[in-house]
């Protein structure tokens, strides 16, 4: 049966995402319906024909299970209680369920029957077509997040790891029984969509550290010196550490502060001008426009372009005839990769026009 295949093809899933309810029982219902033929002939019979699904509409392939017909009708006679309540009165209950059917019909027969298709297609609009991405990303369709390296390696090898512990929970809890069967499953913890940012060590912890490795040099400077004559004055002419103290604060490359080098230039310079200069060009450093104009109440990307971003541009654009944008470009070996490391990898998002705007502007960019 097509239920008991898509079952089996679930379980697997079940176990590597953490789903441990559905990991544990679902295995149990399966070995349940294999074992139906022999045990409930008659039953078996009646599932076969398909006596466990309701027909919503004349096509047999959409049948649902009779539970998700009930959920669906419920949902279309509510109202904003529920059925919170009808219980403790019977005469209310009596109502609900007598006139329940008949409304859930009205309603549906109200509602345009091609809604749902419109949903679909505004869907497929606003969020893009998967079947079109030609990129080697894992992209998540509705925020654009691209996921990571440990997220790529999670959707390459789950199915996997969900086989075996599946077999393995079928295995020794159902065939063999050398388990119970709820004994705990393990968890898998595995990263989907999801990076974890690294953690830079504290100021004392780097200090810490660093008193370690010169405790460790010095020791074997220590005992060195009981076999060997040592000059230290020699010694300490060389580095004597993968990372030179001097130049390096805890292996990264010391770093200033910008303002410093104003007090420089001001000596260098000349007479300071305080009139305008006449400008045919501007060049604008485009992460710092970016940083200074927040979204406001933009929705999407295509929003903060057309109303906010733009409009400022063409302000600036008023006074001058060119107009430059320049971003920054984080290349592999240069001095802004420390940087860039030191402000931690956050998740990365593909920003197309239909894109949400992500909740925290500061941390996005």
């Amino acid at each position: 049966m097509m239920y008991l295949d898509a079952l089996t093809e679930l379980v697997p899933w079940f176990h590597a995402l953490d789903h441990t309810h559905y990991a544990r029982w679902i295995p149990v219902h399966l070995k349940d319906m294999a074992e139906l033929t022999t045990k409930h002939p008659d039953v078996a019979r009646k599932f076969r024909e398909g006596h466990f699904t309701v027909q919503k509409t004349q096509r047999v392939f959409s049948s649902i299970p009779i539970d998700q017909a009930h959920e669906q009708n419920n949902a279309c006679i509510k109202g904003d209680g529920g059925a919170v309540g009808l219980t403790d009165n019977p005469s209310a209950l009596r109502r609900w369920m007598v006139a329940g059917p008949e409304v859930a019909r009205v309603i549906e027969e109200f509602q345009d029957g091609n809604q749902h298709w419109r949903r679909q297609t505004a869907d497929t609009q606003e969020m893009g077509n998967p079947f079109e991405e030609e990129s080697q990303d894992v992209v998540k369709l509705d925020t654009k997040e691209i996921a990571g390296p440990a997220a790529v390696e999670t959707v390459m090898n789950a199915k996997r790891i969900g086989q075996e512990q599946f077999e393995a929970f079928t295995r020794e809890c159902l065939l063999d029984r050398t388990k119970a069967v709820d004994d705990p499953i393990p968890r898998n913890k595995l990263k989907v969509f999801s990076t974890s940012t690294p953690r830079s060590q504290s100021k004392g912890q780097q200090q810490l550290a660093s008193v370690k490795n010169d405790r460790e040099l010095f020791a074997r400077l220590y005992i060195g010196c009981q076999t060997r004559d040592g000059n230290l004055e020699e010694l300490f002419r060389h580095e004597n550490q993968a990372c030179p103290p001097a130049l390096s604060d805890g292996g990264s490359l010391c770093t200033g502060t910008k303002n410093d080098l104003l007090t420089c230039l001001e000596e260098v310079s000349g007479p300071l001008k305080t009139e305008t200069p006449v400008t045919t060009c501007i060049v604008l450093d485009g992460a710092a426009i970016v940083q200074m104009l927040k979204p406001a109440a933009s929705k999407t990307f295509e929003e903060y372009a057309q109303q906010i971003f733009i409009p400022y541009m063409s302000t600036k654009l008023q006074t001058v005839s060119r107009l430059d944008l320049v971003w920054d470009t984080y290349l592999a070996d240069s001095l802004k990769g420390s940087t860039r490391a030191k402000r931690g990898q956050g998740v990365r998002r593909r920003v197309v026009a239909a894109a949400a705007i992500p909740g925290n502007w500061q941390n996005f960019l």
